[in-house]
């Protein structure tokens, strides 16, 4: 059994430190999994059907319903609608035309906003006009009876309106409570006090949008009271949705909505749910660490540390602390006898917590499973110049990279864990489409050579191209059928290196053979073999075209010095492919998928009509 599970999308699980000597035992989890493994994933499996956990109760007592597995799907029925999401993305624009945005919420409505927060924005987005690009300052509060952080927030607003009335101009402020009942303290209080504030200030265009549960009584929701006489704008707490869960839901998609893209969020939500659901017991990830976890806590390792490497992620880390200690913080189990049952979580942050936390990790009683997240790969870099020549303490800082000292931190502190036998696991975003390329580099040099084998042997060149029309209208018209009925189509999640390897052949060697990039065909095979995103599909396809490509130049080069090639159209042919890159980036960049959709399916239909006139011509040729 492998305790590392790699994923398509890029996301590495490795469980392997979890077992071991003084750890768990191989032959105790493969039981595991048998026994307790195979019941758990029954069980999930009647929830996501019933919609219903066992003695899962509301206040009232009644069964109440468990909707959350049903989030990334959107659906009628289900906690996100066509509609819905509609309706959020025509508020997308509301909302990107104010100045600031002040989210108000607790719990789960307010952890969950932070990390999408943290994650697509992150600390400086306030203070970086250029971060944001023309959207609104962002501002979390209403999660603590804190008078000296609410007056700090109101102190901020006062200012910047100043500076707005300097300008000649408002300044434009949404407050969005979020509350279920309408009711909770912490966020009905920050709320009041900062519209009595700042709806009084002559400097301040004040709007609000609610986020409650819209099925409630009107005479006992205070919020729905106040949309309906002032004309908010209002969404929904859905039944079935705990506060905790509700990021992938209206409270969270209201957040998304200020500038990150709902649909591939969900489309990620929905990938992992369905590889989940796919996958094997022991190659479930989420079920492998549950039960690992499970089985240390029953060793006496009940206290599980979420620590990952990376500043933007520790809201995630304080999220992840919530998930776990409200669901799993149980007196008693669901017969009803006293457990007392839960694994302390902790907040963590590598590095920074290797000087404070550490110690006790390493050192300290044997209680404790460790959680690294790792981002493999940064969106920037920051490499080390030391400015101070004359002080040779310097000098050993010198071209250092901090990302790679970052990882070099990490793998000290997981080495020091697992040489003590502690327990520790560590999640990695990573990519596993180097295969994919691989393959691709091999196919293009064979159909490179193919071709060239057809030509020499052909006995007219219209053959050849009448050859290479036919197989490109037979490609085309099987990549547009599986456009229109995609959704009819099996999806798959490979996880085989050698096959992936050997799909790229193919897919380099057609490419190749038929002298066109690609793209047309890479991008359905990637969505139905890897179940990528259309936009991951797109990005994926291009690094294998310029792979395929590249080993085609050195082929070209190898074998025939360049003798083909006519040097003086070369320069013009790279500026203008390099500017319609550049141009196709940015214009993808600002797309949704159902754009790119539309513009695929133009593109198939204008290459179906140019190889259908091609073959037309050629045949006409031959006659």
């Amino acid at each position: 059994m492998d305790y590392k599970i790699v994923m398509p999308s890029g996301i590495v699980f490795d469980f392997s430190n979890m077992v071991g000597a003084g750890r768990l035992q191989p032959q105790e989890v493969e039981q595991a999994l048998v026994q307790q493994g195979a019941a758990a994933d029954k069980a999930v499996c009647e929830l996501r059907r019933s919609g219903f956990s066992k003695k899962h109760l509301s206040k009232d007592g009644t069964p109440e319903h468990v909707y959350f597995p049903r989030m990334p799907y959107i659906a009628d029925g289900n906690p996100n609608t066509e509609q819905s999401i509609i309706k959020l993305m025509r508020y997308s624009k509301h909302l990107r035309s104010k100045d600031v945005v002040i989210f108000l919420g607790v719990g789960g409505s307010y952890l969950g906003n932070k990390v999408l927060f943290d994650a697509f924005g992150g600390y400086h987005w306030n203070t970086s006009a250029t971060l944001r690009q023309g959207q609104p300052c962002i501002y979390f509060s209403g999660n603590n009876l804190d008078p000296v952080d609410c007056n700090s927030l109101l102190f901020k607003m006062r200012r910047m309106a100043g500076v707005s009335a300097q300008e000649g101009k408002k300044l434009k402020i949404m407050l969005v409570p979020i509350s279920k009942s309408g009711t909770t303290l912490e966020t009905i209080s920050a709320f009041t006090y900062f519209y009595d504030n700042l709806s009084n200030n002559a400097d301040i265009d004040l709007d609000c949008t609610v986020v409650t549960d819209l099925q409630a009584p009107i005479e006992s929701a205070p919020l729905l009271q106040l949309a309906e006489k002032f004309g908010w704008e209002r969404f929904d707490i859905k039944e079935g949705i705990g506060g905790r869960f509700c990021i992938m839901t209206d409270p969270g998609l209201v957040t998304m909505a200020l500038g990150g893209d709902i649909e591939e969020f969900l489309r990620g939500a929905r990938d992992m749910d369905i590889y989940c659901q796919q996958a094997e017991l022991a190659e479930n990830p989420a079920l492998l660490n549950a039960l690992l976890k499970f089985m240390a806590y029953e060793r006496g390792r009940d206290i599980e540390v979420f620590m990952p490497y990376s500043m933007r992620l520790k809201s995630l880390s304080e999220w992840y602390v919530q998930l776990l200690a409200e669901s799993l913080g149980k007196r008693c189990n669901r017969e009803g006898a006293t457990v007392y049952y839960g694994r302390t979580p902790i907040v963590a942050v590598g590095t920074t917590d290797m000087h404070a936390q550490t110690q006790q990790h390493q050192d300290g009683r044997l209680n404790k499973v460790v959680q690294f997240l790792e981002v493999a790969n940064p969106e920037v870099e920051a490499v080390l110049h030391n400015p101070f020549a004359d002080v040779p303490f310097f000098d050993k800082y010198e071209g250092m990279d901090m990302a790679k000292a970052l990882k070099a931190a990490l793998n000290a502190n997981e080495a020091a864990l697992t040489g003590d036998n502690r327990y520790n696991a560590r999640f990695v975003d990573w990519r596993m489409i180097i295969f994919f390329t691989i393959g691709s580099m091999v196919g293009g040099v064979l159909g490179n050579q193919l071709l060239a084998g057809f030509i020499s042997r052909a006995a007219d060149d219209n053959v050849v191209t009448i050859v290479q029309s036919v197989l490109q209208i037979l490609i085309v018209v099987l990549v547009m059928l599986h456009e229109i009925f995609g959704a009819h189509i099996p999806h798959y999640q490979l996880k085989n290196r050698l096959v992936m390897s050997l799909i790229g052949v193919v897919l380099g060697l057609i490419a190749a053979f038929l002298s066109i990039g690609g793209g047309i065909f890479n991008r359905p095979l990637l969505i139905i073999l890897l179940s990528l995103s259309h936009r991951q599909s797109v990005f994926t396809s291009l690094c294998i075209i310029f792979c395929a490509q590249f080993a085609d130049v050195v082929t070209m080069g190898v074998t025939t010095h360049f003798s083909n090639v006519v040097p003086s159209v070369v320069p013009f042919m790279m500026v203008g492919a390099i500017l319609g890159g550049s141009l196709g980036g940015s214009i993808l960049a600002c797309m949704n998928e159902k754009h790119l959709d539309k513009i695929f399916m133009a593109t198939l239909i204008i290459i179906l009509c140019l190889n259908g006139f091609n073959l037309l011509r050629h045949l006409l040729l031959m006659a």
